[in-house]
């Protein structure tokens, strides 16, 4: 994990630099600048997994210094650092998407459970919750081969479908803005977010048609996620190429290709 230290005071970051390369465990590469023009160039540069970023600095405040990272697509794993405890400062960070903030000074601690937090989602691996989606449409990505935020994604998705209503809802989890995620997977996977999230749900529908001829399209669409029949019927269409009922009697369609 690379994390890039932000702050105008030199012992502020040489004493971060310290503490997280003597005492905090694992593989990580610190990087540090001493204003928010400098971060702004380095972390474009060195493309780093954490910014912990100081609010309070000379030209450039910290939260001016995210909101133009992201202003340029650049979007990261964000702690700011503060030694103001005010609330005004809090519902800024939310509005910009920061995974959270420390009052200075740093209590250890705190700082690396954020970090612990934040690895969590870097590294989740993809499990499998259901049995594999039979296939061959959608998506010919290796899941080797996509980002460990897009694994992040896949799993909320195969875990949440049912109650996923927007991509905000992912990127809360993800701790990302729901822009870059989007285009993110839109790259490596080859569809948009709330194409594959329906795609999956047609695959469990099918499996719920075929399991018991009595439920009711209502039901299954409410038991995978839609919230209306008529825009279960229009996707599950749209998706196979037949309607729930034709798909019910005759077993027939394109299978679907999911990671």
């Amino acid at each position: 994990m690379k994390i890039l230290i932000v702050d105008d005071e030199a012992v502020i970051r040489e004493g971060l630099a310290v503490m997280l390369g003597d005492d905090y465990s694992g593989n990580h590469a610190i990087y540090s600048a001493a204003s928010g023009f400098d971060g702004i160039e380095q972390a474009l540069r060195i493309k780093p997994d954490v910014l912990l970023v100081d609010i309070n600095m000379p030209a450039m405040d910290g939260l001016s210094m995210i909101a133009e990272l992201q202003s340029r697509n650049f979007h990261s794993h964000y702690i700011i650092l503060t030694g103001y405890d005010e609330y005004s400062y809090a519902i800024q960070a939310l509005r910009l998407r920061v995974f959270d903030y420390l009052l200075k000074p740093v209590d250890q601690e705190a700082l690396f459970r954020l970090l612990d937090q934040i690895c969590k989602v870097l590294i989740k691996p993809l499990t499998a919750d259901h049995k594999p989606i039979p296939a061959v449409t959608i998506a010919d990505a290796d899941i080797k081969k996509v980002s460990h935020n897009t694994r992040a994604i896949l799993s909320f998705i195969r875990k949440n479908y049912r109650e996923i209503q927007s991509v905000d809802q992912i990127a809360q989890y993800v701790y990302l803005h729901p822009n870059y995620i989007s285009a993110l997977f839109r790259k490596e996977i080859g569809v948009s977010i709330i194409h594959y999230i329906n795609a999956f749900r047609v695959e469990r529908a099918k499996e719920l048609l075929l399991q018991d001829d009595m439920i009711t399209m209502e039901s299954v669409a409410e038991m995978v996620g839609f919230q209306t029949a008529r825009n279960f019927y229009k996707v599950f269409k749209d998706i196979i190429g037949i309607s729930p009922g034709k798909y019910r009697t005759q077993g027939d369609g394109s299978p679907v290709r999911l990671l």
